[in-house]
């Protein structure tokens, strides 16, 4: 067994400890992750990843180890909660458990200003947890304003004191085993370090529970949570992932375990197939949306469905509006649940129920696994409602002040108003924001319209890097790309110029631009709308910086992606489920065994909905999220899928026509791109060549995405799917350049 610890730190005594112990029959290696890039095959590299730093650099990795198939301890998400402390409050008040009450202010300097409405003594920490920040009991107002000094910009959370008996007791778990001991405060400056042990048993059971349902809340298997007794009971002020245990007696031993069960359960999964979960129950959803409309039980709202989503082992979440695109509640049941038809009952009686949670915000029931939030309030995005509702003063709002001033080249612009819409919402991962704003010169009466766009991140690691990746681009006049403004870490907010920058006029939306329908009624502009995405991506290819791109194992992450979505539509359509394994079979293989040779930067997911159109020949990206250093193939075979007839257009004549002409259009234009980038002709074909191995790849995708979202197989569409990548996996083997 080979295990490999993600740590900035070396000479770690636990650390050595555990390779110690493994020594005689397994390796353990130890890579600073501020100095790794991906791993060519995660899952053959290490059994069992170690994510023992807690850097955002280490949680992009560790994300990345996942999406590969590597096994990673500890959960990156659960890592990324606990060192984000209000995220940390807020996951776990939501799990109902006994945490501190915990305020968030943007900067130390706003509490100070509203300190008087506070009472004293208070716990001041910084927002992000990390080393040397900022941790203090503050017991008045003159000491606060001493803090401010040097602390006065910090995002900080504010905790009330809470009387205790003077000690810290401190909780270790890793996996199944719990390790206590007590130390004075470390808010008393003049306490000793020493360690104490904990006498009560009662006490000591007790504590050692809370830590397990700790874990189970943040999904970590190794972590520490500081805890006081107070009045109240126990109540947990900290929670730190994968902590050094340093002095702690077996802490080592019970590591070497844990590795041991975790890698045994990976051995005991390798080589089986993809587990579907069965379609939702016919009678899920209707339960479902009766129960939803008691809970909210407003008569002044009436909801409908925008969205159905059924995603392997994420359960259904369900989306409702209420007269507008904009969505107000969130409604997610359990993945155990949601195939069960017995749930139906247990929804009919939530009135009955007893709710943990604060109406309306968000409401749980865990006996059935239906959780209900009002938007914008959403435990994988805390920084949404902030960023929804920008207040004079604060980060955002001196943010955008500036975005204005830079976009409009005016240094004595100021904001006169922000509207904030979201225009794109993934629950838990992401979300778009729409800022118009209205501005004005001190010295003008006239006022200048002008948007600004933001993008709120559950892991903001990858929206940092899509933030760097465009302003390489637009630092080298790159003309598709949208100007880079800022980034607001508190809120972990990225925002860009909108298309066009301040006097953008005419845009249209890439899916509406290159779509069968807008060809029918202007061909020409079409297929030179199709030419200039060529060239913007050609460009993308060859003339973007790749320094500090991290390397994409594209061949080997398609493969395992695609032998996942063609397992997913097996389970939706199982009367294609033979052929979905043959063509499965075939096309990992192929993507597995032939390594591309040619690496540039690449977009890594280049579609329509990327691009908007400032005129035909102007696209501009804009997005970056999956931009690295990998197969310049998978950008080509990706746009390619996109530019295939669908739905009704699969009837129609002149839609196949025009796609076929625009697929040539942008084969053509993209290869030529490439060769008068510098690539050799050689280079070129492998890539037109393994460009099909991507498109079939992506037309499973496409195909199982309609399935996830719960909507019923279409025969038809899905031969025609069907028969398009085994089209594909042909045209691989022959070696074909031309569009099919």
């Amino acid at each position: 067994m080979h295990i490999c610890v993600l740590s900035d730190t070396r000479d770690h005594p636990t650390l050595t400890a555990f390779a110690e112990i493994l020594a005689p029959t397994d390796t353990v290696e130890v890579l600073d992750p501020s100095h790794a890039n991906e791993f060519a095959d995660p899952v053959r590299f290490a059994d069992v990843y170690l994510l023992k730093s807690r850097s955002a650099r280490a949680v992009a990795l560790g994300h990345s180890l996942r999406r590969s198939g590597g096994v990673v301890v500890n959960d990156p998400v659960g890592t990324a909660n606990c060192q984000h402390r209000l995220r940390m409050a807020r996951r776990a008040t939501v799990a109902g458990l006994p945490f501190a009450p915990t305020h968030a202010f943007t900067r130390l300097s706003e509490f100070v200003r509203q300190a008087s409405s506070h009472a004293f003594p208070v716990v001041v920490k910084s927002t992000r947890s990390r080393r040397a920040d900022l941790v203090a009991k503050v017991d008045d107002l003159r000491q606060l304003r001493s803090l401010e000094a040097r602390w006065a910009g910090e995002p900080v959370v504010v905790q009330e004191f809470l009387p205790n008996d003077g000690w810290d007791y401190k909780l270790w778990a890793i996996g199944e085993e719990v390790f206590l001991a007590r130390r004075r405060s470390r808010l008393d400056p003049d306490a000793p370090a020493t360690t104490h042990p904990v006498g009560d048993e009662a006490f000591k059971s007790g504590l050692r529970a809370l830590a397990r349902r700790i874990g189970e809340a943040f999904s970590l298997l190794v972590h520490g949570v500081d805890v006081l007794l107070t009045a109240r009971g126990p109540i947990v002020v900290d929670i730190n992932a994968f902590p050094g245990c340093r002095g702690v007696s077996g802490a080592p031993q019970a590591l070497a375990a844990l590795v041991r069960e975790v890698a045994s359960r990976r051995a005991q999964r390798a080589g089986t197939v993809p587990v579907v979960p069965p379609r939702v129950a016919p009678t899920v959803l209707p339960a479902l949306h009766r129960a939803v409309g008691r809970l909210v039980s407003d008569p002044d709202v009436r909801l409908r469905v925008s969205r159905v989503r059924r995603k392997p082992g994420q359960g259904l979440v369900v989306s409702y509006a209420a007269g507008s695109a904009r969505p107000v509640l969130l409604a997610s049941l359990a993945e155990h649940a949601a195939a069960d038809p017995g749930v139906t009952d247990l929804l009919a009686g939530v009135g009955s129920l007893a709710v943990r949670g604060v109406r309306p915000t968000v409401v749980e029931l865990p006996s059935i696994g239906l959780t209900v939030r009002s938007f914008p309030c959403d435990e994988g995005l805390p920084g949404l409602p902030a960023a929804l509702g920008p207040v004079p003063g604060d980060q955002l709002s001196t943010r955008l002040a500036d975005a204005c001033r830079l976009v409009l080249d005016d240094p004595s612009a100021r904001v006169v108003s922000v509207r904030a819409t979201p225009i794109r919402y993934k629950p838990g991962s992401r979300c778009v924001i729409r800022y118009q704003i209205t501005a004005a010169a001190r010295d003008r009466a006239d006022l200048r319209e002008l948007v600004v766009y933001g993008k709120v991140y559950r892991d903001l690691g990858v929206g940092l890097v899509a933030h760097r990746v465009a302003e390489a681009l637009w630092c080298t006049g790159m003309p598709f790309v949208a100007r880079p403004l800022a980034v607001v870490r508190e809120l972990d907010l990225v925002l860009s110029e909108a298309a066009g920058g301040a006097d953008r006029q005419g845009q249209v939306d890439g899916n509406k631009l290159l779509s069968p329908h807008w060809a029918s009624e202007d061909p020409q502009t079409a297929v030179a709308a199709v030419a200039a995405c060529a060239t913007a991506l050609a460009r993308l290819h060859v003339d973007c910086p790749a320094d500090g791109l991290a390397d994409l194992t594209c061949g080997a992450t398609y493969a395992r992606r695609a032998r996942g979505w063609a397992a997913a539509l097996a389970g939706h359509a199982p009367g294609f489920a033979g052929e979905m394994a043959r063509l499965s079979s075939a096309l990992v293989e192929a993507l597995r065994s032939a390594p591309s040779t040619v690496r540039t930067p690449v977009h890594g997911a280049f579609k329509p909905s990327q691009v908007v159109f400032c005129g035909p020949t102007r696209p501009v990206v804009i997005d970056f999220d999956g931009t690295g250093l990998g197969d310049p193939a998978l950008d080509q075979g990706y746009f390619l899928a996109y530019l295939r007839p669908r739905g009704r257009a699969l009837r129609q004549a002149e839609s196949g026509a025009w796609c076929h002409a625009a697929r040539q259009r942008f084969l053509e234009v993209h290869l030529d791109g490439l060769l008068a980038g510098g690539l050799a002709e050689g280079e070129v074909d492998e890539v037109r060549r393994r460009a099909h191995l991507y498109e079939a790849a992506v037309l499973l995708k496409i195909a199982s995405r309609h399935s996830r979202r719960v909507a019923s197989p279409r025969p038809r569409a899905l031969h025609a799917a069907l028969a398009v990548a085994w089209d594909c996996l042909r045209r691989f083997e022959s070696g074909a350049v031309s569009a099919a």
